[in-house]
C-alpha cells in the first residue's frame, strides 16, 4: 500500500471515529423512568396539573369516606412531589447534553469540512495531523494502530534517523559526552527524548501546531496519548512544573519520552522561573539516571510558546545538567563496589513510577549564583526538515583512572555513563549553545 492510499485510509478510520462520536453525544438523552408520559401537545408541567385537578374531583366526589379523602390527598401530593424531582433530573441531563454538544462543536465542524477525503498527498498528512492532534485519549480499533505504526515508521525512514554515533561530543567526561545537535529531535536515536509538555501532559490538542508537544505525539502514534493519559488518571491532578515523567517512545527512534512542564513567563524574569527551569532539566536526568539510560536530549524547555528567554535558558540547562553529573561522578567514587553493581543493574520501565524515586519535585531553595546565569534549550518549534549538524569540536576521551576513597579503589571508568544531547532548532539558538559548551 503506497503513502497516499496508506492516509486515505487511515484518515477513513478517523472519521468514522468522528461521525460515530458525533453520533453518539447528538443521541438525545433518556428522560428518568419515573416519570409519567406526557400527552401529546402537553408538557410535564400541565400533565402535573390535570393530575392534580382530577384528584381534586375524585375528593369531591367521595367527600362521605373522610379515610379514603385523607388517602387520596397523600397520594397526590406524594405523586407532585415526585414529577417534581424527575423534572429537575431532567433539567440537569439535558444540561449536561448541552454542554457535551459544546464540546463536540469543533469536531462536528471538521468532520463537514472534510466529508469528502482530499486527493492530494500533501492535503491527506494534514489532515490525518489535524485529527490525530485533536482526537481524545480514548481506544481506537488494532487496524488502526497497525495501518498507524506501520505508515509511521515508514515515514521516519523516508525522514531518515540521525544516531548519537553520528554525533561528534563537544565535551567529553568520565560520567558521558556532551553534544550539541541542530535538528528534528523525532528522529533522533537516543534512549530518551525530552518533550516540553503542559500540564496536561496528553500533549497539543490543536490542529497541526508547530510546538515540539504536537509534533512528538503525532509521529509517536496516538499511543502515546493513551499512555500519558493513563498516568494522568493515575495521579489525579495536573503536572506540576519542574517535575518529569517518562513513557514509551512508540513509533519514534528513540525509547523512551521524558515529559517535563516548564515555567510560564507571563512578565519579567524571576529568581522562582529560574529555580523552576532547573528543576526541569534536574528532574529529567534524575529519572534517566535512575532508569538506568545511556542518553538523553533535551529539548530548549520553554523557551517557545512559554516565553522563557532563550540566552538566560541556555544557560540555566547547561549549568545544571554539568553540576548534577559531575555530583553524580563524585558519589560514585565514593561508592562501595557492591552499591556501584547494584546501580549499573537495569530497571524496567514503569508507566506510573515510584513518586519518591522517578518524580523529583521543585527545589525549595534558590538556584546558585551559576545556575541563575547558566544556559538552557528552545522548546516549543520543531520542524522535520531541518537539515540536522553537529558540533565538529571535540576533546579527546579521558584515560581512565583509579581513584582511592577510605573505603575501596574504584576504576573510574566503570561509572554508567549517560550522554547529553542539546537539541536546538535556531540557528541562533545553535550558535548561543556553541559559545557556552566549547572547550
Amino acid at each position: 500500500m503506497n503513502k497516499l492510499a496508506t492516509l486515505s485510509k487511515l484518515n477513513y478510520l478517523l472519521l468514522q471515529e468522528l461521525a460515530a462520536l458525533t453520533q453518539e453525544l447528538l443521541h438525545p438523552l433518556p428522560l428518568a423512568t419515573t416519570t409519567a408520559p406526557t400527552k401529546s401537545g402537553m408538557s410535564n408541567q400541565d400533565t402535573d396539573s390535570s393530575n392534580q385537578d382530577t384528584d381534586s374531583n375524585n375528593r369531591n366526589t367521595d367527600s362521605s369516606n373522610s379515610v379514603k379523602l385523607n388517602s387520596n390527598k397523600g397520594s397526590s401530593s406524594n405523586s407532585y412531589s415526585e414529577s417534581k424531582r424527575d423534572r429537575t433530573v431532567d433539567h440537569t441531563k439535558q444540561w449536561q447534553r448541552f454542554q457535551r454538544l459544546q464540546q463536540v462543536q469543533e469536531l462536528i465542524s471538521l468532520q463537514e469540512i472534510t466529508a469528502s477525503i482530499p486527493a492530494t498527498e500533501d492535503a491527506q498528512w494534514q489532515l490525518f495531523r489535524a485529527l490525530v492532534n485533536m482526537r481524545e485519549a480514548r481506544p481506537i480499533v488494532p487496524e488502526f494502530i497497525a495501518l498507524q505504526d506501520k505508515f509511521l515508521q515508514a515515514e521516519l525512514k523516508r525522514r531518515g534517523v540521525t544516531s548519537l554515533a553520528s554525533l561528534t561530543p563537544l565535551q567529553s567526561h568520565p560520567y558521558g559526552n556532551i553534544y550539541l545537535w541542530q535538528g528534528d529531535i523525532t528522529t533522533l536515536q537516543v534512549d530518551a527524548i525530552v518533550n516540553a509538555a503542559n500540564s496536561g501532559l496528553t500533549g497539543c490538542y490543536y490542529p497541526g501546531h508547530r510546538c515540539i508537544d504536537n509534533a512528538i505525539h503525532t509521529f509517536a502514534g496516538v499511543e502515546l496519548r493513551l499512555a500519558c493519559a493513563q498516568l494522568m488518571q493515575q495521579q489525579g491532578y495536573p503536572e506540576p512544573t519542574g517535575q518529569a515523567k517518562i513513557t514509551p517512545a512508540f513509533n519514534l527512534p528513540s525509547r523512551y519520552v521524558i515529559h517535563t512542564v516548564g515555567p510560564i513567563i507571563t512578565g519579567a524574569l524571576t529568581q522562582h522561573d529560574c529555580e523552576l527551569l532547573a528543576s526541569c532539566y534536574r528532574s529529567c536526568l534524575e529519572l534517566a539516571q535512575y532508569q538506568q539510560l545511556s542518553s538523553i536530549a533535551f529539548c530548549c524547555i520553554s523557551t517557545g510558546e512559554f516565553h522563557f528567554p532563550p540566552a538566560e535558558a541556555a544557560r540555566i540547562a547547561i549549568a545544571t545538567v554539568t553540576q548534577l553529573q559531575q555530583k553524580r561522578w563524585q558519589q560514585w567514587l565514593h561508592l562501595p563496589p557492591a552499591q556501584q553493581e547494584e546501580q549499573k543493574q537495569h530497571r524496567p520501565l514503569q508507566l506510573v513510577p515510584p513518586k519518591a524515586k522517578l518524580v523529583s519535585m521543585p527545589r525549595k531553595t534558590a538556584p546558585t549564583a551559576a545556575e541563575s546565569t547558566a544556559p538552557i534549550m528552545h522548546d516549543s518549534t520543531t520542524s522535520s526538515t531541518t537539515t540536522a549538524r553537529s558540533t565538529i569540536t571535540a576533546k579527546s576521551t579521558a584515560t581512565a583512572r583509579s581513584t582511592t576513597t577510605a573505603s575501596n579503589t574504584v576504576a573510574t571508568g566503570s561509572l554508567p555513563r549517560l550522554d547529553v544531547v542539546f537539541n536546538v532548532f535556531k540557528d541562533e539558538d545553535y550558535e548561543l549553545y556553541h559559545r557556552l559548551l566549547k572547550p
